[in-house]
């Protein structure tokens, strides 16, 4: 029997343990496309409810499908972690203040992935099945506190905190500090 078709959507959100707010993940694998609803069309960026990958158990079930293999859920803008680039988000995805780490701060974050269906069941309609899974991870931000520009203002490179204040590498001699 072939498998049925009555996914609904799936969401990712990632929670500051330290105290802070959480983040609804906006749901897109390039930053340009959004999924539609499969019924109304309409677009909600926080909302996945494409078919992502072929699991081993539906291949077996239609030979035509292809091999099983996993995709890409969401493109996570990892600018939302540093306190400095959370700026360069845009404002409808930008996160809550107290979101993203300081430089040199480390927290834990727990990414949460939700998916629901839209089956019926004994116990009527709106009764869905729905799961999620939760994972800890300790994230540091050791992104540097300066920045060396050349003359233009372009970035040469980002330099490490352990040689802030120690000598300059001679071929950025003539680069100037950034704040």
């Amino acid at each position: 029997m072939y498998p049925n078709n009555n996914f609904d959507f799936y969401t990712l959100t990632v929670t500051r343990n330290c105290g802070g707010p959480s983040y609804s993940v906006p749901i897109t694998r390039d930053w340009v496309h959004f999924d539609k609803d499969i019924l109304t069309g309409q677009v909600n960026e926080w909302k996945g409810t494409a078919h992502v990958g072929i699991p081993g158990s539906v291949c077996a079930c239609d030979p035509q499908l292809g091999s099983q293999h996993h995709d890409v859920l969401a493109a996570l803008d990892m600018r939302i972690f540093d306190a400095v680039c959370v700026a360069q988000v845009p404002p409808k995805f930008r996160p809550q203040p107290g979101f993203a780490l300081a430089r040199g701060e480390c927290c834990t974050f727990t990414f949460t992935l939700y998916a629901q269906d839209k089956t019926v069941d004994e116990y009527g309609p709106g009764n869905c099945h729905h799961a999620s899974a939760s994972c800890c991870i300790q994230i540091c931000n050791d992104l540097p506190q300066k920045i060396l520009h050349d003359a233009t203002g372009g970035v040469l490179t980002h330099v490490p905190h352990d040689l802030r204040g120690a000598e300059r590498d001679a071929d950025f001699a003539d680069a100037e500090p950034a704040e």
